[in-house]
Formats: C-alpha cells, structure tokens, sequence
C-alpha cells in the first residue's frame, strides 16, 4: 500500500488555560503536548503516512512554510492547535492550495465545532484519514483570509489589548477581564460602511462579519450561516452606548440575538468601510491592526479532509 505524505504543523502553546473546572488538577503542559504529539503520530504512522512534523513557536513563519510546501511533495497539511494556528496555515494554503485537516486542541475550535470534528485526539485523526475532501468558504479582510469570523471594533480592541501571558494563564477568562476593562472608558466611534458596493452608507458601532454560524465558542451568532453558502453573515451593533452593547452580548449569550433591536442582521458577499476610515479589526481572533479594510468572500476556497 502506497503512503501518504503529511505536514504536521503542532502548536504546544494551543489550550492553555483550559481546565474542566477550576479545581481540576491541570497536567504538566509539556507532559501533556508530548502526549497528544505521540498520539497523533503514532495514528498517522500506523495508517501509512509518511508523516512531517513541524512544531510552531515564536521564530518561525507557520503562513510563510506552509505557503511554500509543494502540493507535488505533501498530500496534505495538519493543522494541530486551535483557530489561531488554523488562521494562520490557512493564509499559507490559499497559495500552495494543498488540502487541509484538523485536530483540534486549542481553548475555543471554532472552525472545527462547526465541521463537526472530534475534540478527542484519536477520533479527530481518524476522521482526516477515513475522510474525503470537501470544500468550503474563505473570508478575506484585505490580504489576511479567515475561516471562521472577522470583527471591527470592541471586540478587536480587546484582543489587541489583551497580553499573551494573561492569554496562557487564564484562556478564555482573559477576554473577558480585558474586555470588562475597557467598557469603562471604550469611544464608540461610528463605522460607516456600504454593503456589496452600493451607494448608500450605513452605520454601526461594532461589526461582527460571521463565515461560520459560531462567535467566541458555542455562541450563535448566526443560525442561517453556512460554510459553503457563498455568504457573510454580518452583524451590526447600530447604537453606540454600554447599554445597547450590554444588550448585543446578553442575547449573544441566550442564543437571541435576532431579538435584539439595537442590532441589525444581513447576509452580504463584500462589505467596505468608507474611505478614509480606520479601525481596529481581527480576524479568527488574531488583530491584524487598525485599517480601512474590504471584506468579501472566496466561494468554496478551501479543501478540508474530515
């Protein structure tokens, strides 16, 4: 039987700082990451993979690699962490254009929750071997590209602010201390923007743009999103105080926010902010800066093996 060749991409920095409950007992993370890298090559291995492993950290370039690997060598790329690792091999894979799998082991899986991939290790891999390709939507913000969400504002503002140590320690809880931080003394500043290049101008005071139906974990943004629908799914907070924002993150959290009057829900291919305009903006959770930015989609962009 003939092998298959892989390129593992593992992130060891992926999950920290989830626990099940804060008075679980939290395993070693070296311990832990040898453990799950064990795991998934062995599996590999025993499937007749010819398997590359490189593992992410602060001095290589994962998006510069990955969009120089030849589709004529590797048969297929791993992304091992969470949706941070995603977005960045994903932005590698829309130039080599080789097929992409995932394990998921990150703090939040947003892409992969949505795919309905495995959080169990051995399952996930077992899906990417016993899989078949199928195609999805890509999201793109300028030059950067998403799988999953993009956002302009409040919530990119806090990722911006929020240290990569506070990150390791505390996960998902550091988002939300960072968050609860700036409310205090947050300007609402309005973003004017036009939907697939018409004329007229809307405005908003925090934008949500959604290729996947989930938000920050199991949140529902949007239950009509789909991946392969050709379609952003965008989501406009349209007044600027605490009180509307308080009501935007409150029916986010209930699963409601189509009953939420102070936002505004449309399905668009391109939205553009006005010219001249800059503001904070993130993609899968990475800032990327404070830009004038155009999003639109690239319809079924990308291959995944699930």
């Amino acid at each position: 039987m003939s092998h298959k060749k892989a390129t593992l991409f593992f992130n060891p920095e992926a999950g920290y700082g989830r626990k099940k409950n804060i008075f679980q007992k939290k395993t070693p993370h070296k311990k832990h990451y040898e453990t799950l890298l064990k795991t998934i090559q062995e599996t590999f291995s025993q499937n007749n993979y010819d398997l590359t492993t490189i593992i992410i950290h602060e001095s290589i370039d994962t998006t510069k690699i990955t969009s120089t690997l030849s589709p004529k060598k590797t048969d297929l790329v791993i992304a091992a962490g969470g949706d941070g690792t995603i977005n960045k091999i994903i932005n590698g894979l829309m130039i080599s254009k080789i097929p992409l799998g995932i394990i998921p082991i990150g703090s939040v899986n947003v892409l992969a929750l949505d795919l309905e991939i495995s959080n169990d290790i051995k399952t996930a891999c077992t899906q990417i071997i016993n899989g078949s390709p199928k195609k999805i939507d890509i999201g793109q913000a300028n030059t950067h590209y998403f799988s999953s969400m993009a956002g302009i504002g409040f919530d990119a503002k806090v990722i911006k602010h929020t240290p990569l140590q506070l990150k390791k320690k505390h996960g998902l809880l550091s988002f939300a201390y960072i968050a609860f931080k700036i409310l205090a003394t947050y300007k609402y500043r309005p973003i004017r923007l036009s939907i697939n290049n018409e004329l007229a101008i809307q405005t908003a005071y925090f934008i949500i743009i959604n290729n996947s139906k989930y938000y920050g974990g199991k949140f529902i943004v949007s239950p009509q999103s789909s991946l392969t629908d050709g379609k952003l799914d965008i989501t406009l907070l349209k007044k600027g105080n605490f009180i509307a924002l308080f009501k935007f993150f409150k029916h986010l959290i209930n699963g409601t926010l189509d009953q939420c009057k102070e936002v505004e829900l449309i399905q668009t291919s391109q939205l553009s902010l006005k010219e001249n305009e800059k503001h904070h903006t993130h993609v899968d959770a990475e800032y990327i800066g404070k830009h004038h930015v155009t999003i639109n989609i690239v319809p079924l962009g990308l291959t995944i093996i699930y």
